[in-house]
């Protein structure tokens, strides 16, 4: 049996629909990618779990370093993390 993050988890689904709130100018599946990386799932475990390939993954990081402006895809998770902590108000 698989553990961890599985996104066919009701109580995940439901929180990553509100958590993507805080990022307006992603898609669903852009928004999905990024949850799952910075919850520290490779490409290969993201697109098992998306069902799409690993290299669909990586054009998706890369397509999120371009629209935040980033050089390192783990700069991806200081960006998330200033999302969650920051006033709402800043996002828009």
């Amino acid at each position: 049996m698989q553990r961890g993050l599985t996104m066919d988890n009701p109580l995940l689904t439901k929180d990553i629909s509100r958590l993507s709130s805080l990022f307006p100018e992603l898609t669903e599946k852009q928004f999905t990618c990024l949850f799952m990386y910075c919850m520290g799932k490779g490409s290969k475990e993201i697109g098992e779990q998306m069902k799409i390939r690993d290299t669909t993954v990586r054009n998706y990081l890369q397509d999120l370093k371009e629209i935040f402006s980033l050089d390192r895809a783990s700069d991806l998770r200081a960006i998330f993390l200033v999302r969650m902590l920051a006033p709402v108000e800043y996002h828009t």
